[in-house]
């Protein structure tokens, strides 16, 4: 937490990296506990103050050029609404002004502009994907950009269309999809079903105990963090059976379990040392 209170001072590029690292853990695995409100606050306010030290223009030297998009793409992911609207910009002016995104912001203006909730900004995210992914000179980065993007909105009928076409996509790019659905509050119950409905049809595409198939499990089921999360992906992996990708699942199980207790054991203290500090 004390780290957290530091970004804005801190111009190192490698904690900031491990700092913003341990925020995005955070932001899945505590989204349904009783502190998480306090801390997305928190987190924004400090977030907000690192950006306005760096400058929101493409500038600087080169650490400083590393350090913005780190910075704006946590902030962006906690929803700091100036970050939010700074990504609208982006794409707004890609459509409208044809002023191409800077390569270094592009997870930021597709995630940013995305989780503003405003639809056009999601449907311009798939209709670029669908482009990107025509293209045989497409860059695999950017499709990913896009995928990440498309999974995090926090619309459920979005989230479900974007599900549909999930298994006709390449291995990597469903565990893309499904890691950033289940990261959110509304998707991850929604993803685990989903895989449950389509159990067979991953079985087929992907082989039935194979690394492949543990990969999507993982992707949909490695932030749960509450007793039913642990319970539910215990049964998957029960109906998974043996082959190559057991280890990895058993690996994911253990983390579940470790996150469970960790939940149990910090929310309380994270919030009394939030509101210890901070007045909301």
């Amino acid at each position: 937490m004390e780290l957290i209170s530091y970004f804005p001072k801190e111009k190192e590029w490698g904690p900031i990296v491990l700092g913003t690292s341990h925020l995005e853990k955070w932001r899945k695995i505590l989204k349904y506990s009783e502190c998480y409100l306090v801390l997305a606050e928190y987190v924004r306010q400090n977030l907000a103050k690192s950006i306005q030290v760096l400058g929101w223009d493409d500038t600087g030297e080169d650490e400083t050029k590393l350090l913005r998009p780190v910075l704006m793409l946590s902030a962006a992911l906690w929803e700091e609404s100036e970050t939010i609207k700074f990504a609208k910009g982006l794409v707004t002016n890609f459509t409208t002004h044809s002023i191409q995104i800077p390569p270094n912001l592009r997870s930021v203006a597709y995630i940013g502009s995305v989780l503003s909730g405003e639809f056009q900004y999601w449907q311009f995210c798939w209709d670029r994907y669908m482009t990107v992914r025509r293209e045989k000179s497409s860059v695999l980065e950017e499709r990913m950009e896009l995928l990440r993007a498309l999974g995090v909105t926090k619309d459920a009928w979005l989230q479900n269309r974007l599900l549909s076409h999930v298994i006709t996509l390449p291995v990597f790019e469903i565990v893309q999809v499904l890691e950033a659905i289940a990261g959110t509050p509304t998707g991850g119950a929604m993803a685990c079903r989903f895989l449950q409905a389509k159990w067979f049809d991953f079985q087929s595409k992907l082989g039935r105990g194979t690394v492949q198939f543990a990969r999507v499990i993982s992707a949909i089921t490695q932030y749960g963090s509450t007793k039913f999360d642990y319970d539910e992906l215990k049964s998957l992996v029960e109906r998974f059976g043996d082959g190559p990708g057991l280890k990895l699942l058993n690996m994911t199980l253990s983390t579940v379990a470790a996150n469970v207790e960790w939940v149990s054991r910090s929310q309380a203290s994270i919030y009394s040392w939030i509101e210890s500090k901070y007045h909301f």
